[in-house]
């Protein structure tokens, strides 16, 4: 019976590029130090209650390689885990980035076959968010943190208010640099089944805010006032992570029986005043909802990011996120204490 190795290694040779990590990027980890935070291979798969949940592409990607190398015909067998049947049917991943983003490289020595794919994204703010001094606090934990403390016209142009019901309920698109690029970030969205249906509750969020900013009463939620300010939790993590709901799955393929010995991923991020780094590696081997509300004055809105929520990259709207946060707890954000 041929083996199935899935992996997301920083100590093999990089498909692009130097295998040297852009400055900023912290030490590699592995997931035990981060008890509070899950890896998921894609967008079907249920977020923890509690937990933080990280995505990206690359494991997906990485099967997409293989499958090709064994000529299709893949087939999980009866009993196969969740996880392992998300893998294989997954069309989140559709869209999400072009080819010439990410790098696929398959190598094969005798019966073994092994694909690896990378993505590196550096994402860079138009002017210098501002620090906040004080930083924030969130889960309890005091966090290092920037933004918009005091209203700066230069970067409300490039800060868009996506959705805004109250401080604790909105979504706002942070455009960088590279101009076909995006970063969302919103507060206060229900909990949902999936990271998918997550993101339709995004969806429906900034439909909602798309109608209410035709409506004269509510404009004011959707432009930016001197009195407004926004504050975003930093964020930098060099994590690998296992998969054993992956490990020791069998399944059928043209090229005969096969089965995933090794599942492991890596991912590195850091967001802060300047910008978003995201960087994920995968490999996979194979041997032998609007309503009209009464008229409200304008008041100062408060977007601090304080409280559980959702960040993601992606191209625009239309398409599938390359890198999600669900964030619950604070060991993935940079503490005040700690300097970097």
């Amino acid at each position: 019976m041929l083996a199935l190795l899935l992996f997301i290694s920083c100590d093999r040779t990089r498909v692009a590029g130097s295998r040297k990590l852009p400055k900023g990027f912290p030490s590699e980890r592995t997931a035990a130090d981060f008890p509070k935070t899950q890896f998921l291979a894609t967008l079907e798969e249920a977020p923890s209650a509690g937990r933080n949940t990280v995505y990206t592409p690359t494991l997906l990607y990485a099967w997409n390689g293989v499958a090709q190398e064994l000529r299709g015909g893949i087939a999980p067998r009866p009993g196969s885990s969740p996880a392992f049947r998300a893998l294989t049917a997954s069309k989140g991943h559709y869209g999400a980035m072009e080819e010439s983003e990410y790098a696929v490289e398959t190598t094969v020595e005798g019966e073994a076959v092994s694909v690896r794919a990378f993505f590196h994204k550096a994402l860079d703010f138009p002017v210098l968010l501002q620090k906040a001094p004080g930083g924030l606090s969130f889960g309890g934990r005091a966090v290092a943190a920037f933004g918009m403390k005091d209203y700066e016209g230069a970067i409300t142009r490039f800060v868009e208010i996506l959705y805004y019901k109250d401080d604790d309920h909105f979504a706002l698109r942070l455009r960088p640099q590279q101009h076909d690029q995006e970063i969302v970030l919103a507060k206060g969205l229900p909990r949902a089944p999936s990271l998918l249906a997550l993101l339709r509750e995004l969806d429906t969020a900034i439909a909602k805010g798309r109608e209410l900013q035709k409506v004269t009463a509510h404009q004011w939620r959707y432009r930016w006032e001197t009195t407004d300010r926004f504050l975003v939790p930093e964020f930098a993590f060099h994590i690998r992570a296992e998969f054993p709901s992956l490990l020791g799955q069998r399944f059928a393929s043209s090229a005969g029986p096969k089965r995933i010995e090794e599942a492991w991923q890596r991912n590195a991020f850091v967001l802060n005043e300047r910008g978003a780094i995201a960087e994920s590696e995968g490999s996979i081997g194979v041997t032998a909802d609007t309503v009209v509300a009464p008229e409200v004055k304008p008041q100062p809105k408060n977007f601090i990011l304080d409280k559980p929520f959702l960040l993601l990259l992606r191209h625009n709207e239309k398409r599938p996120p390359y890198f999600v946060i669900d964030l619950q707890h604070p060991e993935l954000l940079r503490s005040l204490n700690i300097k970097q």
